[in-house]
């Protein structure tokens, strides 16, 4: 078990690690990297490069949230850090980007390590009060206890979304990881679908996530570029990044490319790990992003009044309510919208509900959307028989609504 160091010493070593952030001979030298990194088989330049990375993602743990205007002083600590040590931009450059003086300047700088450092301690002091069972522990039992960590704290931190426009996230990433691409000489690019909806989740661990994929693709042998294409899915974002690499070490590359840490946090947020492909001179990974796009509900009632009701009811759950009054309309607007659930009347003039459900599971392109029965008749076996997914009678309240929507497509939070 490796001797503690003193507090002043550590904040030492973190402002020379800083110092230092994109020089992995100095950050290998550094005790810190030794201790949070101590296995001897992650000797080299893949233990300084995680202990970059440690630092890279303490530094955005102190970013305040979102909601936050980035013109407050919430966020100087935050913005001084990034820049001076992230981007290397000189002090008079900030300062002049801030419009603070000097003595301010270095204030609000010493403020920001000196955050910077606590958050590292604590971390530091919970390693240390775990080092000697780690110690006694084999491989396999302490690669467990580390997902097992990073699962609790992912788990944390995804109770704690919030709306962003991935574009805005995406630009922050490659700021981080360009000084990685400039140093390993590998072109970075990136393509948005310009009608990507807003994302809900946590915003760090979405970065962490896109770090994570470009990062172990840009220190891969023998990579000349990097591409990473953003588009629009169902209620979801497809990402899928490229990496070009030489034909004689493609195969062995895309083996070698360790993503346990980003499936595992696509995963917590919601989304889907779909894996790495290997193709020619190159090799792909994708995975989905869940979106924040509303629900769209499609009302086939004749009532106005009946309508009104569930727009209210669904206002702020994440809902977007079209309406059709009769068949017909209902019929031609399930055929044209990306629909994720259907409420049907039975009571509808010259097409009843029966008949309209009935055609609604005979046509190829709408048999598959779920069906609420929302009626004043008492027949749910009626309704079940017919290929309704659940039913309501009327009336009915907002408890119950979102109950049997929940069931069909998720719920409405």
């Amino acid at each position: 078990m490796q001797t503690p160091i003193p507090i002043e010493e550590f904040a030492e070593q973190v402002r020379e690690a800083l110092t230092h952030l994109h020089d992995y001979v100095r950050l290998q030298s550094c005790p810190l990297c030794s201790f949070f990194f101590p296995d001897p088989s992650l000797e080299g330049p893949s233990r300084a490069q995680r202990f970059r990375r440690l630092l890279l993602e303490a530094i955005e743990e102190l970013s305040p949230p979102d909601q936050v205007p980035v013109n407050s002083k919430e966020w100087r600590g935050y913005h001084i850090l990034s820049s001076r040590y992230v981007e290397r931009r000189e002090p008079q450059e900030v300062m002049q980007e801030l419009s603070i003086g000097e003595r301010q300047f270095y204030r609000e700088q010493r403020k920001a390590i000196e955050a910077l450092v606590q958050l590292l301690w604590e971390k530091y002091q919970w390693i240390e009060e775990h080092q000697l069972d780690r110690e006694r522990e084999g491989p396999a039992q302490r690669e467990e206890a580390e997902f097992q960590s990073l699962r609790g704290e992912a788990e944390r931190l995804a109770s704690q979304p919030e709306r962003m426009e991935l574009k805005e996230v995406i630009q922050g990433v490659l700021r981080t990881v360009g000084p990685l691409a400039k140093d390993k000489e590998v072109a970075i690019s990136y393509h948005l679908d310009e009608r990507l909806p807003a994302i809900y989740t946590n915003r760090i661990l979405i970065r962490q996530i896109l770090i994570q994929a470009l990062s172990r693709c840009i220190i891969q042998p023998e990579i000349s570029g990097v591409h990473a294409e953003f588009g629009r899915g169902r209620r979801q974002i497809r990402v899928e990044i490229t990496a070009f690499t030489s034909q004689g070490t493609r195969q062995s590359t895309a083996q070698a490319l360790s993503l346990d840490t980003a499936q595992h946090l696509v995963e917590i947020v919601g989304g889907e790990w779909q894996g790495v492909s290997v193709g020619q001179e190159q090799y792909r990974l994708q995975f989905v992003l869940p979106t924040s796009e509303p629900r769209m509900l499609l009302a086939i009632e004749h009532n106005p009044a009946a309508v009104k009701l569930l727009q209210r009811y669904l206002v702020r759950q994440d809902y977007q309510v079209v309406s059709a009054s009769n068949g017909e309309n209902a019929l031609r607007l399930a055929e044209e919208l990306e629909l994720d659930v259907i409420t049907l009347d039975v009571m509808m003039p010259h097409q009843d509900g029966w008949e309209i459900l009935e055609t609604l599971k005979r046509d190829p392109t709408t048999r598959g959307i779920p069906v609420l029965i929302c009626s004043v008749l008492d027949q749910p076996d009626v309704a079940l028989a017919l290929g309704a997914s659940a039913y309501l009678k009327k009336p009915f309240s907002q408890a119950q609504l979102l109950d049997a929507l929940s069931g069909l497509c998720g719920g409405g939070e």
